[in-house]
């Protein structure tokens, strides 16, 4: 999220709009379950408590319907840069690549931190959570258009932000001269 506020804050939000696949699926997963949807957005010992089942319940419901998630993310979406901040399967990729708005102007990121620098940010490893596709199916996943390193060197990171930025500025001057 640290990534795509920045973004967000480099573009006006005329422009910009993050969207999370995750929203919809627990909006989903509350209705079908009389649960309380916003608590499921927080990182509490609620959202815990149900994870697991909710992570089954999505994949069932990705086995029916790949794009079932992706499609509810997007409904309502009209501005020129939509990110999509936590896309962590294949086929959230696979189906943002291949539509037909979207697909010849998505680019893929993705951002890197060693485990030494998320645990430092408070990330602890939970086996049957952190080790499944819900949380690393991306990681053999190698068609990335841009790779930026959340590590501590901030070189590094403003080097392979600004590569990002350029091309996202790139695409909406050519945009804007289009529509003149």
């Amino acid at each position: 999220d640290f990534v795509t506020d920045l973004i967000a804050q480099e573009l006006s939000s005329d422009v910009c709009e993050i969207r999370r696949l995750s929203a919809p699926l627990k909006k989903a997963y509350a209705d079908e379950h009389g649960l309380d949807y916003e608590r499921l957005l927080s990182a509490d010992s609620y959202k815990e408590r149900y994870r697991e089942d909710m992570i089954r319940w999505g994949v069932e419901k990705r086995n029916a319907d790949p794009g079932y998630f992706a499609r509810l993310t997007c409904q309502g979406a009209d501005k020129s840069v939509l990110i999509i901040s936590d896309a962590r399967r294949s086929t959230d990729i696979e189906y943002f690549l291949s539509h037909p708005q979207w697909g010849a102007l998505t680019k893929t990121v993705r951002i890197v931190s060693s485990d030494e620098t998320r645990k430092e940010r408070g990330w602890e490893f939970t086996t049957g959570v952190d080790d499944v596709d819900s949380e690393c199916g991306l990681d053999r996943y190698n068609n990335w258009d841009f790779v930026i390193h959340n590590d501590n060197n901030s070189d590094v990171f403003q080097r392979d932000f600004r590569a990002l930025m350029a091309e996202v500025n790139n695409r909406l001057e050519n945009v804007k001269l289009n529509d003149d």
